[in-house]
């Protein structure tokens, strides 16, 4: 095993925003994701505060343990040290630093994701809600019908324009730019009920544009909107509970899928997932209830 090397090297302070400004401007990632990255150094910056020099193997130690005292979630935590081992790595690859102190240091488990999802008298209520023919509830039902029933993220619908609704062989399809990708070309069907619900509120809608928009103005909706406007609907149907959020609607559409008959092909193309393990992630939630291993310890020792 390499001895780990303790000795940190020398850059002035006033370089080091630089050069996170020139480490973030060469990724080849997502908008997303170079944003998220900037914020989670510019915590590393403040932690450093004016100081010369780059962290030794201990004090990135040190600032792991800062940072999950800030009562940060594993997630947020896990991202801001993969942020400055990604950015000490770029500094070693360069030659600017002798090498990468942060290399050594153990990530942050982050807890498996729960997929929780609605149970079916929960989304009845959701699809009985009582909408009137304002524009806003129009609006607002299309949202959530479209979440509820094709899975989309909030991102994908608040990012939908007019123009992405195609047809296809008598069949409407809503196409929409996937988590990591750059173009528009994955897409839901939408349904005759889904289709019904988007089609009665784009009846006084501009001809082009964004999809989903403000009441009063034609300002597309921003994610934080979407997500606000599904929060309102479960509280209205008395879906409350804490590990319900609107991104549950996402899981729950998968989840129903699978129930309805779906196989893992089709599950994992509606929900746009690139890796198969994830969407057969959600046929093992739904066996381990529905067949538990539990009951055969039954049935072989009491035949029943």
């Amino acid at each position: 095993m390499r001895a780990v090397q303790t000795q940190p090297t020398q850059i002035s302070a006033v370089d080091l925003p630089r050069l996170v400004n020139d480490f973030i401007a060469q990724l080849d990632l997502s908008a997303t994701t170079r944003r998220a990255y900037c914020s989670g150094l510019k915590k590393w910056l403040a932690y450093q505060n004016g100081s010369s020099g780059l962290p030794d193997t201990r004090a990135v130690v040190a600032y792991k343990r800062h940072l999950q005292n800030q009562n940060l979630s594993n997630y947020s935590t896990g991202l801001c040290l993969t942020a400055l081992r990604m950015f000490l790595e770029y500094l070693a690859v360069n030659g600017m630093i002798a090498y990468n102190p942060a290399q050594a240091v153990r990530g942050v488990k982050r807890p498996k994701s729960r997929r929780a999802s609605l149970t079916k008298d929960e989304a009845d209520r959701l699809t009985a809600l009582p909408f009137t023919h304002s524009r806003k509830d129009r609006r607002d039902k299309a949202i959530v019908w479209l979440r509820l029933f094709t899975g989309l993220r909030a991102v994908s619908i608040a990012r939908a324009d007019i123009s992405d609704i195609k047809q296809k062989d008598q069949i409407r399809l809503l196409y929409y730019r996937g988590k990591g990708q750059d173009f528009k070309d994955s897409f839901v069907v939408l349904t005759p009920r889904v289709w019904q619900a988007l089609e009665a509120y784009l009846k006084d809608a501009a001809d082009q544009g964004p999809l989903f928009t403000a009441v009063n103005s034609y300002n597309r909706l921003s994610t934080r909107a979407v997500y606000d406007i599904t929060c309102r609907a479960l509280e209205k149907a008395m879906i409350i509970r804490n590990d319900i959020q609107p991104h549950s609607l996402r899981h729950t559409a998968i989840t129903f899928s699978i129930l309805g008959g779906a196989d893992i092909a089709q599950a994992q193309q509606m929900a746009g997932h690139h890796d198969l393990e994830t969407t057969a992630g959600y046929f093992h939630d739904i066996r381990r209830t529905a067949d538990p291993a539990e009951n055969h310890i039954e049935t072989y020792l009491l035949g029943k």
